[in-house]
Order: C-alpha cells, then sequence, then structure tokens
C-alpha cells in the first residue's frame, strides 16, 4: 500500500477549496440576479412636520431660569455620542436636563434629538434659544442626533436619517433657511463634541444632508406654493366679507 504523502493531502485540500470557491460565487451571481445586491436611492420623506414626542409627554422635568426668544437663521446638527444605542432615550435626556442645568442653561440645550429608531423628541421650545455647552445659541435650531458615529462601522439607522431629513426639510420651510445654512455645530462653538466620522460625512464632499433636503423642498415646492395661493385667496375673500356697511360708507368718504 502506498503511503498518502503531504502532496496528497494538499491536492485534496485545494480541490475541496475549489469546489467551496465555486459553490460561493454560483450563490452571489444567483442572489445579485434577484437584485439583492442592487443600490437603490433612500426614499424622500414627505414635507410635513414629523411625529414629534412632547416634553410633557416623556419628561418631569420645568424649565428654570430665563428662556430668551430664538431668531432662527440657521440649523446646527449636534453630536450625541454618549448616547448607548439600543437604550431608551428617556433616561439620557432626562439626565441631559440636569447637566444643562448645572451648566447654566434653563432646559434641554437642543430643539429636537433623533434617536436611533427614528423618533423625534421635542427639546427646548422652538421659540426659545437653545445652548452649546455653556454658551447661548440666539440664531440656530439646533438638531441632537442620539449615538456615536465616530467608528468607520457605526451608521446611522434608516429611519434616524430618514427623520433627520424630514425634520430639517420641515424647518427650512417652517422658518425660511436654506438647505446650505444646515450646519455642524462644531461651527458654532468649540464646545460642541465633533460630530463622528459617520455622522461628518454627511457634511463632506457629497454635502448629503443638505442635497436630500434640497431635494424634498424642490419635490414639494409646487404643492406648497399652491397652498400658499390658496391660503392667500381665502384671507382676501374673509376680509372683503369682513367690510360691513360702515366701512363701506367710509371708503366712499
Amino acid at each position: 500500500m502506498n503511503p498518502i504523502r503531504p502532496i496528497h493531502i494538499l491536492l485534496v485540500c485545494m480541490l475541496a477549496l475549489g469546489s467551496l470557491f465555486q459553490m460561493g460565487c454560483s450563490a452571489w451571481r444567483e442572489r445579485r440576479d434577484k437584485g439583492e445586491f442592487k443600490y437603490e436611492e433612500p426614499k424622500l420623506p414627505p414635507l410635513a412636520e414629523p411625529d414629534i414626542i412632547r416634553t410633557q409627554q416623556y419628561l418631569r422635568e420645568t424649565p428654570s431660569g430665563r428662556l430668551n426668544s430664538l431668531q432662527p437663521t440657521r440649523i446646527a446638527i449636534v453630536a450625541q455620542p454618549d448616547f448607548v444605542i439600543g437604550s431608551d432615550p428617556t433616561p439620557y435626556l432626562r439626565n441631559q436636563v440636569k447637566k444643562a442645568k448645572q451648566a447654566g442653561a434653563p432646559f434641554l440645550p437642543c430643539h429636537y434629538y433623533i434617536a436611533p429608531e427614528g423618533l423625534v423628541l421635542e427639546g427646548v421650545g422652538a421659540e426659545y434659544c437653545g445652548f452649546i455647552g455653556s454658551r447661548r445659541v440666539g440664531d440656530a435650531l439646533l438638531v441632537g442626533v442620539l449615538g456615536d458615529f465616530d467608528k468607520p462601522t457605526n451608521f446611522m439607522p434608516t429611519e434616524q436619517q430618514q427623520a433627520l431629513i424630514q425634520l430639517c426639510a420641515w424647518l427650512c420651510a417652517q422658518h425660511s433657511i436654506q438647505p446650505s445654512r444646515i450646519v455642524p455645530a462644531t461651527e458654532i462653538s468649540n464646545e460642541a463634541e465633533p460630530l463622528g466620522v459617520n455622522l461628518m460625512n454627511w457634511f463632506g464632499p457629497t454635502q448629503t444632508l443638505r442635497d436630500r433636503v434640497t431635494q424634498v423642498l424642490e419635490k414639494n415646492a409646487p404643492k406648497a406654493a399652491k397652498q400658499r395661493k390658496q391660503d392667500s385667496r381665502q384671507e382676501s375673500s374673509l376680509f372683503e366679507g369682513s367690510k360691513g356697511p360702515s366701512s363701506i360708507m367710509m371708503d366712499d368718504y
């Protein structure tokens, strides 16, 4: 009987690996033909106010101190990297209230918070100034994004991306803010947390966030213009109908 030589074992292993490789390639081609690896552009959210969870629904805290009026001309994205993805945002935001008050802020520092599940939670009222660290911000709506996106593998979940785009588009429409005025909070204050690699990419060469918001606004521009025209006509008819005899007599003079 001929002894089994190492070269024979090596040949058998190579044949087995070759067979496994061919099987893997066949499975990959089958999944490719079914379209499983086809890239699809994310669907644009509607131009509408997102479902916002109000503070009275999840917080037992109230503002303390003076609330200053806000005149928003831009939107700032604020990183919240100490939030643990998968945890409940309620205790986290209650803790944020305590930290903010210790730093001199009257309430939650941001106007809105977006959780990984796509939940939009209300912070300080949109008519009042928010805070970045100890600095009061009087010209920007602050949107906090919950989660640590500093690692290359830490991407925002799809639900969170959609909520961020929808909220920013709605705020732009409500306050006449150009998408180009959506900025990282680090541009406003050096006390802001860095956005992290993956979140900062939304402001990189691709301009993902601004472009998506622009697309939502442009897609809904005709509808919005038509609605404004209808509202204007209704206001005019109400004004004409409110003219009584005394008003007409005064106009005749």
